[in-house]
């Protein structure tokens, strides 16, 4: 499993770009490819958005794991707090933090109006203008690339090494996939549903988010499969959250999914910290390990 980690947490731990993205499907399908193991390609493009998740092993299974494998571009929103089960929360701060990346650019276009009298100014004032006008520039180029965070422990590293080391195992019963543009949107998840279309509604899906680190780990499911979700709970040392409704939740997407994530129950609600900043560094190893290992008994 430390292998793995340092694969996709530090080798591959940044998937934003499309070369990166590239570079991470061609290493990881290679791989699993030598081992015998299918894999195959979902590409769409929607609203603007080129989607490429990663299909490994039968998908006519039964059982389907999931997580997803793009990382999201760095939080600059205060105090910043995922919420795995409050999608709109979720997708307002994903636009009040391209509204803050765009801000960057404010002193870039003000310094282009101050440079047009750039040859009246004094020694002094043209030293002081280009230095600023260097540093509104690299803001402007840090909100037009958006870039990740160094380290993606949270969203979504840990959980995807999680998934690969259980895809590694070829489980009887059990595909896997890997899934773009999950990090900042749920586009990615709705493009697999669309790929397996009624059929859907025939399987179980296991999705994983946020294992990295948090004080508990938490499994919620659809109402069908509580006493299975209970149980998974128990084998990986885990709370069986009851949610008030599903509506706005992922779980809404799925008529048959249960869903492993960990983190710190705040207001009565599932709160992730640190993700998508420079504290998402944190991972519990031997834990994520261990739901590995329990989780692969559980889905096969």
């Amino acid at each position: 499993m430390k292998e793995i980690i340092e694969l996709i947490g530090i080798t591959l731990g940044r998937r934003k770009t499309r070369h990166s993205k590239i570079t991470f499907v061609n290493t990881v399908s290679q791989e699993l490819m030598d081992k015998g193991i299918q894999v195959q390609l979902q590409q769409k493009s929607s609203l603007g958005y080129k989607i490429t998740n990663l299909l490994i092993g039968d998908m006519n299974s039964r059982n389907i794991l999931v997580a997803g494998y793009d990382t999201a571009s760095a939080m600059m929103i205060p105090n910043y707090k995922y919420r795995p089960m409050n999608m709109k929360q979720n997708l307002f701060q994903e636009k009040m933090n391209i509204l803050l990346h765009a801000a960057l650019l404010i002193p870039a276009i003000c310094m282009v109006f101050v440079m047009k009298n750039f040859i009246c100014f004094s020694v002094l004032l043209k030293t002081i203008s280009v230095l600023l006008l260097l540093v509104s520039a690299a803001m402007a180029v840090y909100g037009v690339l958006m870039p990740t965070a160094r380290f993606n422990y949270s969203r979504n590293s840990i959980a995807l090494s999680i998934a690969y080391a259980c895809a590694q195992k070829n489980m009887r019963g059990c595909g896997c996939v890997f899934l773009d543009y999950a990090a900042e949107t749920y586009i990615g998840m709705q493009q697999m549903l669309k790929y397996f279309d009624s059929d859907a509604d025939n399987k179980t899906f296991y999705v994983l988010d946020a294992l990295a680190s948090g004080e508990e780990v938490f499994v919620c499911s659809t109402s069908d499969l509580a006493g299975k979700a209970k149980e998974a709970a128990k084998l990986l040392n885990a709370r069986y959250t009851v949610l008030p409704s599903l509506e706005n939740t992922p779980l809404s997407m799925y008529k048959h999914c249960i869903y492993v994530v960990s983190g710190t129950m705040e207001n009565g609600q599932i709160t992730v910290y640190g993700s998508r900043t420079k504290q998402d560094y944190k991972v519990e190893a031997e834990r994520a390990e261990a739901i590995a290992e329990r989780l692969a008994e559980i889905i096969s």
